[in-house]
């Protein structure tokens, strides 16, 4: 393969060629499939975001819950006597149910990057923490999980069997449908967006050092170590033939 003069007998060596051409292919291909994954592992940095229901919270018995003081869901967890929120009731023996007014949320929000802490409160609330958090540092430390656990109805008490009740029941449907009430709770909080969809991936420039390269290193030195035994293997058993 490399044109050089290598005597053949009868029998012919070419598998020999053919051996060197396929480890040189192997070679070519492992190093460049071992570069690739290198870079894209440096260059690219995945985010993960393993809690997106009460289940995953539960199941975890790392993660300390916490729950809004004399608030509505915490008031369904210690009524419960089945389901996931008698799992939740449990868990309080094992000192992973941590009960706090609303004023004290944000101070427990460094314990919530250092820690596993998560807090369990309706959305409206866990926004503004996470706004007010990112107002204060400009970085999106938090997301909000996918699930739903509680319904949050809000209606306006008026007196029974009062005349302006269907009046009110038509404006209230009205201004709901068209989005109104939403759009106006989002934009009483500040930066109430700016952590809306948090990317799972991004894309970061970092030089590459020794301990990222460490096993390109090994496997370097192993080769080489390998063909050195290898060639001194021949030389000792030429000289032992050639006598």
């Amino acid at each position: 393969m490399l044109r050089q003069s290598v005597w053949m007998d009868d029998g012919g060596w070419w598998w020999q060629r053919v051996v060197l051409g396929v480890w040189m292919l192997m070679t070519m291909v492992l190093t460049r499939s071992y570069e690739g994954n290198l870079m894209s592992l440096l260059a690219v940095r995945h985010l993960p975001q393993p809690y997106q229901t009460l289940r995953d919270v539960v199941d975890d018995p790392s993660v300390v819950m916490v729950w809004h003081k004399q608030g509505a869901p915490i008031q369904s967890v210690m009524d419960a006597t089945s389901g996931i929120f008698n799992e939740v009731k449990a868990s309080e023996e094992q000192g992973r149910l941590l009960v706090l007014p609303l004023i004290e949320y944000p101070t427990i929000l460094d314990k919530v990057v250092n820690q596993r802490i998560a807090i369990i409160d309706y959305v409206r609330i866990t926004r503004a923490t996470r706004s007010r958090h990112f107002s204060l540092t400009g970085r999106c430390d938090f997301y909000i999980g996918q699930e739903n656990i509680m319904a949050h109805p809000v209606a306006m008490i008026s007196q029974k069997d009062s005349p302006l009740i269907p009046s009110l029941n038509a404006r209230i449907t009205s201004m709901t449908e068209a989005g109104l009430y939403d759009y106006w709770n989002n934009e009483g909080i500040a930066n109430y967006s700016a952590c809306e969809r948090v990317p799972t991936k991004i894309t970061i420039s970092s030089s590459l050092s020794l301990r990222q390269c460490w096993a390109m290193l090994v496997v370097l030195t192993g080769g080489l170590a390998v063909g050195l035994l290898t060639l001194s293997v021949e030389v000792v058993l030429a000289g032992i033939l050639r006598h």
